[in-house]
């Protein structure tokens, strides 16, 4: 049966039609209200029944109009600034953008500490806040370099530059002398310590930075012009690091001698004996001109 262009009426009949027209209807105002229906609109330019694809010129401007009252349409064709932080976008407020790179905060903000303390408090609580819930995730969070290829290289990566950088002895000795800042005194160093000003020996305390000789730092240095120093050490960390206490002291005493010093070791367990220490201290001064073997 043909039905284009036919009415219900002329297909069903009248009773028929008119049942079909109260469930159409029914459904109608079903959609309309549950809001999935929405009637036609007519366009205000050409007049006809506007459709999903309805695209005539007066729609298309409208678009374009819309689209120039956004805010996000200032960017379109221009640079954004390269900014990968919050943090920075304030400074930029402070301040030029030309000739930032190598700056620190501190420059760029002209030196007011009151304003860097506020940015840099506001950004921790943010960092803390997208932490706990979730937008920040630590992709390396209990991976070792055991079980991720990708820390094993870091790892390999981040050691040779560190080495590169430490042929550089001024690189290495001004490193050093940040990481002694916070150094204290071990316990076997103030015990010979008091043994030293006990019995009035020539020896001062450097182990916190203050003498570097080849990149090292020895432990006490004879001031009364011998070129003598004091090495104490606990046998069970060397032992664990250079495979024996004769490896340590060997590569130790090589390592010095090559500046023309003469080296003393003392071990945790000789300080016990105090005799012993200022011994072993007086015979390598006594012997101080004379060749040691190595």
């Amino acid at each position: 049966m043909e039905r284009k262009g036919k009415t219900f009426e002329e297909l069903f009949g009248k009773e028929k039609a008119d049942e079909i027209k109260s469930l159409l209807r029914e459904k109608a105002k079903k959609q309309h209200l549950d809001g999935k229906y929405k009637p036609a609109e007519r366009c205000s330019n050409c007049k006809c029944w506007m459709g999903k694809e309805h695209n005539c010129d007066e729609v298309r401007k409208n678009k374009s109009v819309a689209a120039l009252n956004n805010p996000r349409r200032y960017w379109l064709g221009k640079k954004r600034p390269d900014v990968g932080e919050k943090v920075r976008l304030a400074f930029l407020k402070n301040g030029s953008t030309n000739n930032m790179k190598g700056k620190s905060k501190l420059e760029i903000l002209h030196g007011d500490t009151k304003k860097l303390e506020e940015i840099t408090s506001r950004t921790k609580e943010t960092k803390k806040r997208k932490f706990l819930s979730g937008e920040i995730k630590v992709w390396n969070k209990g991976l070792t370099k055991d079980k991720d290829e990708r820390i094993r290289l870091k790892e390999i990566k981040h050691s040779e530059t560190i080495l590169k950088k430490y042929q550089d002895k001024e690189y290495k000795e001004r490193v050093l002398t940040g990481q002694f800042k916070t150094r204290k005194m071990t316990s076997y160093e103030k015990r010979l310590q008091d043994i030293i000003t006990r019995n009035n020996l020539d020896y001062k305390f450097v182990g916190l930075g203050e003498i570097f000789i080849g990149g090292r730092v020895p432990d006490f240095v004879n001031c009364n012009g011998k070129k003598i120093l004091i090495e104490v050490y606990e046998e069970y960390y060397k032992n664990h690091f250079f495979g024996s206490v004769e490896n340590y002291e060997k590569k130790r005493f090589k390592h010095f001698k090559e500046y023309g010093w003469n080296t003393v070791f003392i071990s945790g367990k000789e300080l016990s004996d105090e005799s012993k220490v200022i011994e072993k201290i007086k015979n390598e001064e006594d012997n101080f001109f004379q060749v040691r073997k190595e």
